[in-house]
């Protein structure tokens, strides 16, 4: 998959390092429910003589054999490895042989592994603004398709005016309202709903109060947005 502004999250950017795993041995599964409990942790590592190759699973509550579907590569790309999250909720982080980390849909609330989804939004809003300039769009006719959205826009342009700071009107537009400007100017075709569901995923990515991921399910609405963002852009040309 495509990795935007030339930039890729890997896993290890925000996989929890084995340095930091709490771990029991093997045959103390009563010992790793209560890490798991009392932590909140999805897994707990069982250990057989140093190595990891079972875990207590809190959601399934049993010992899982670590098996080919539970390994990921530590410079896997995030927005790979979020399929293998969805489907398997927790990945062990390998580099070579060794395990050297973990992975579940919580760290996706990160900072760093939000911006694997706030880059290719920014870079649909830039592409939509970019090409009205190109198409040489008057004021005009910018605001028309803003409607009422066309009046904070407006105030937000005046007031960076008064800074020095100029750029088109589009620029000043919210998130929701640049996609709606682009399907009006038929740069692309998305739905009301898809626009709503994209500006919802841009807030959550870009606002560190709003987690990204807070139950399994949002896991389809981050996979559906990058392949979203890649509709737009192969629209936009």
């Amino acid at each position: 998959m495509k990795s935007y502004f030339g930039l890729s999250t890997k896993v290890e950017d925000v996989m929890t390092p084995r340095s930091l795993f709490k771990c029991a041995n093997e045959g103390e599964t009563l010992r790793a429910q209560q890490i798991a409990e009392k932590y909140q942790f999805d897994s707990v590592p069982l250990l057989q003589k140093g190595a990891i190759r079972k875990y207590w699973s809190r959601e399934d509550k049993k010992v899982v054999q670590i098996s080919g579907k539970h390994r990921i590569l530590h410079d896997t790309p995030i927005e790979v490895a979020v399929s293998r999250l969805a489907a398997h909720m927790i990945q062990f982080v390998h580099y070579r042989t060794e395990i050297v980390g973990i992975i579940d849909l919580s760290d996706l609330n990160k900072p760093v592994a939000r911006l694997t989804w706030l880059r290719p939004l920014l870079e649909c809003e830039q592409a939509i603004v970019m090409r009205s300039e190109e198409q040489g769009f008057t004021e005009e006719r910018i605001r028309a398709a803003l409607g009422r959205a066309a009046k904070d826009a407006q105030q937000f342009k005046e007031r960076a005016a008064q800074r020095d700071l100029l750029m088109p009107l589009l620029g000043f537009a919210h998130f929701r309202d640049i996609l709606k400007v682009a399907v009006a100017l038929g740069f692309i075709e998305l739905s009301e709903h898809d626009i709503l569901r994209l500006n919802r995923i841009r807030n959550r990515s870009a606002h560190i109060g709003q987690p990204l991921i807070e139950k399994n399910n949002d896991i389809e609405d981050l996979i559906w947005a990058l392949g979203a963002c890649q509709q737009v852009l192969r629209q936009i040309g």
